[in-house]
């Protein structure tokens, strides 16, 4: 009985420690949770707080640098993106202002723009690169190799390529080439492979039949490419003929057949020299011709003129 009792009154101390426990776990969660929502509070007043001075107070455009080699002086790209000293850094609408650049100044192909924390605004210009020109019904296209449209002309331009095989409706300078005249990526390629040393003597292309591609070197050596298989093979094969002066001479005229990038060949028609020593001689001779024409008939009409004269 005593036993019992004495059991009795050990679980009873038992429960009131747990119950006591209990209590105190749960004031110690709640008090965890208070602090835990008053530091997401603070935290959240302290990055509004930021928020708020990064967008009026500070981050103010102290400097804009300008890299890239361009037509246009640093001063017409700040201008054309109009955005000012002391303005916000942190508001400014990058993209917005790339796309308005690109679009009034259109040699320019791109522009990638940094924000350099805490006030300087770097703009890195990428140029466009010249393909060449394409006719249209109101004058001559310039082009670039990414397919942009930098101006037009009244006048064929000189010492430039001329790109056929492309038509062009309603062009506007500064949009892109696209739909079915995707055809320009072709002339990328090419331009590509030469290089921006060699690829300056392209003369013509042509790219509108996709299995006779085709565009003439230095104005002296035709390269039929054949379809666009391989292509990108076949004109690595074609610049290394072309710059190997084993292969080619800077004097020889021809044909570079690369249909077929295995099997590459190079029909010489003879040389460039002689060729514009024939060309120099049919003109002296169609003058000479005419010359004698000119004399034969003055000598035809002094004699009338004799003749009246005596009678």
């Amino acid at each position: 009985m005593k036993r019992s009792r004495f059991e009795q009154n050990k679980s009873n101390i038992r429960s009131r420690e747990t119950g006591a426990a209990t209590v105190s776990r749960k004031r110690r969660r709640r008090r965890s949770s208070v602090a835990k929502m008053a530091l997401v509070v603070t935290v959240l007043l302290v990055a509004a707080v930021g928020t708020v001075l990064s967008l009026t107070v500070f981050f103010k455009i102290k400097s804009i640098d300008v890299y890239g080699e361009t037509r246009y002086s640093s001063k017409e790209i700040i201008k054309v993106a109009n955005v000012q000293l002391e303005s916000n850094l942190v508001r400014l609408d990058s993209e917005a202002i790339s796309d308005k650049i690109e679009k009034e100044l259109p040699y320019i192909e791109e522009v990638k723009i940094k924000k350099r924390l805490p006030t300087t605004l770097e703009f890195k210009v990428v140029a466009a690169k010249i393909a060449g020109y394409i006719a249209a019904d109101d004058g001559y296209y310039i082009v670039s190799t990414e397919g942009k449209l930098l101006e037009k002309t009244a006048d064929k331009p000189e010492k430039m390529a001329e790109i056929n095989g492309i038509t062009l409706e309603k062009p506007v300078i500064s949009q892109y080439i696209s739909g079915e005249n995707d055809n320009i990526s072709y002339v990328k390629k090419i331009y590509e492979a030469f290089g921006e040393g060699m690829s300056s003597n392209i003369t013509s292309l042509s790219v509108g039949d996709r299995i006779d591609l085709s565009f003439v070197y230095n104005g002296r050596v035709t390269v039929k490419l054949g379809s666009e298989s391989d292509l990108s093979k076949k004109l690595k094969f074609v610049v290394k003929i072309i710059s190997d002066p084993n292969e080619i001479s800077e004097d020889d005229m021809g044909i570079i057949y690369a249909g077929n990038a295995k099997k590459i060949s190079f029909l010489r028609k003879g040389s460039y020299t002689e060729y514009i020593s024939s060309l120099e001689s049919e003109q002296e001779t169609s003058s000479g011709i005419a010359q004698s024409e000119v004399d034969s008939s003055q000598t035809q009409s002094n004699a009338q003129n004799s003749s009246s004269s005596a009678l």
